[in-house]
């Protein structure tokens, strides 16, 4: 079965430029070559440290930034090289959430117009629009009568359902989670999570999660996608990942999820290098505590260890 997104070799470069004439002095390599598939009703999570390059990820594949170069194909479809009248009919499958459950609702508009107007761009339940955006709002854990009332009246929690709402209006097929429990509390953190696997398992949605919380991921993905510094360096199945990381990044993070049992910290040293002049060779051997010598001399290529274990590092 084809996989319902295939990312080949995307990259994105940010220009930094100087002077009144705007010269280009260095580009920031945000996203540098990486690779990565996603079937159909699966959750893949984008993991690592700020400025990684999770939420850049994120905007390319739905072509809310331009690639650099590299192919993102969704459905079997080349979308990367899609004209903008071609990429509306395309985005319908591909939604997002974002962040911040408040920003990103426009506090000028009843819940209803902002569900309904998703409705309108994409021309969609016209004749029972407003049977539509109940139902919406019923299946995301709200009452009808909320089509009324203005995001500034509900808690955090019940604008990230909005949000929820609003994604699942056009009926997509991808849904990226950009870090969409990170601002709330965490006593609804788990509520939002339920809500999100029960929506999968109901509508067969795919989903790219990206978080910084490990525990939380361990909870919702399939698969885990470990991120420094635009590169990927590890990418293996959930049960796997957590009970056999590899790369010593990320046993770094692992090591830093609470827990009750007493277990040894892994504190990594060293600031995350410039994105603009990343070093040569692997990119973490500036902080990691057992780099070699030819670390830091060529960048290792991805080595598949064990069926579905990617890992990019010379200790393999």
């Amino acid at each position: 079965m084809p996989s319902l997104l295939r990312v080949e070799d995307i990259k994105k470069y940010f220009p930094v430029e100087r002077g009144i004439f705007k010269k280009e002095v260095a580009r920031i390599r945000a996203v540098d070559g990486i690779s990565f598939s996603l079937d159909k009703g699966e959750t893949l999570s984008l993991v690592g440290e700020s400025g990684c390059g999770k939420t850049t990820v994120a905007r390319l594949i739905l072509r809310l930034l331009e690639p650099t170069s590299g192919a993102i194909y969704f459905k079997g479809q080349n979308i990367s090289t899609l004209d903008r009248k071609e990429m509306f009919k395309v985005r319908g499958l591909m939604q997002i959430i974002f962040q911040d459950p408040f920003g990103s609702l426009n506090p000028r508009q009843r819940v209803g117009d902002i569900i309904g107007e998703a409705l309108s761009i994409h021309n969609l339940a016209q004749d029972r629009r407003r049977e539509r955006i109940g139902e919406l709002l019923r299946t995301v854990g709200l009452e009808e009568e909320c089509i009324w009332r203005y995001p500034h009246q509900f808690s955090g929690g019940q604008r990230q359902r909005i949000g929820i709402a609003r994604a699942l209006a056009v009926e997509p097929e991808l849904m990226v989670c950009d870090e969409p429990i990170s601002a709330l509390d965490v006593s609804i953190q788990a509520q939002i999570l339920n809500l999100l696997k029960e929506l999968q398992e109901r509508f067969d949605l795919s989903f790219i999660f990206i978080a910084h919380d490990l525990a939380v991921v361990k909870h919702i993905s399939h698969r885990v996608v470990i991120m420094y510094l635009g590169k990927i360096v590890e990418l293996a199945e959930t049960e796997e990942l957590y009970s056999n990381p590899l790369h010593p990044y990320t046993k770094a993070l692992l090591s830093a999820i609470p827990t009750i049992e007493k277990r040894e910290r892994i504190v990594l040293r060293g600031e995350i290098p410039d994105p603009s002049h990343p070093p040569k060779g692997c990119r973490f051997h500036t902080r990691c505590p057992i780099a070699k010598p030819e670390c830091s001399e060529r960048e290792p290529a991805p080595k598949e260890v064990t069926k579905g274990h990617l890992v990019s590092c010379y200790l393999f």
